[in-house]
């Protein structure tokens, strides 16, 4: 099985946005095949991770927030021809940055939690992966 694995697009600090497209591109994982002549066998399933966040100082707002934008990819998906069973969630990883004390550049200004969460997208349709985003 060849595999086509796109880079996981994370968007910085946003907040209340839904950054689709972006993680799919034409990078793929392929296996060379060698004998008189090499070749790229075409890839037959995509893994397509959407990965967003959402930060705040509630956790039932931060809450909502996900769950209206897991809502809208999956409709985007749905309705761009993928199948529901194709879809995944992950559970959201929560971060308390005054709980943990973060120094890092990762804690957004002025807010006190983050949310990270994922849908992924796998599917076997490689074509219907690639004309959604304009690679073929």
């Amino acid at each position: 099985m060849n595999l086509m694995l796109p880079r996981a697009y994370q968007p910085g600090n946003t907040s209340s946005t839904i950054l689709l497209l972006e993680s799919l591109d034409d990078s793929r994982i392929n296996e060379s095949v060698r004998g008189l002549s090499e070749r790229e066998p075409p890839a037959d399933l995509v893994i397509w991770p959407i990965v967003f966040k959402e930060a705040g100082n509630n956790l039932n707002a931060i809450h909502n927030m996900i769950s209206d934008n897991r809502g809208a990819i999956k409709k985007f998906l749905i309705d761009s021809g993928f199948k529901p069973e194709d879809i995944s969630e992950s559970v959201p990883q929560i971060t308390d940055f005054i709980a943990e004390q973060s120094t890092s550049g990762d804690a957004p200004t002025n807010a006190r939690y983050m949310a990270k969460a994922s849908i992924t997208l796998r599917t076997v349709d490689v074509a219907m992966a690639k004309k959604g985003h304009g690679i073929v």
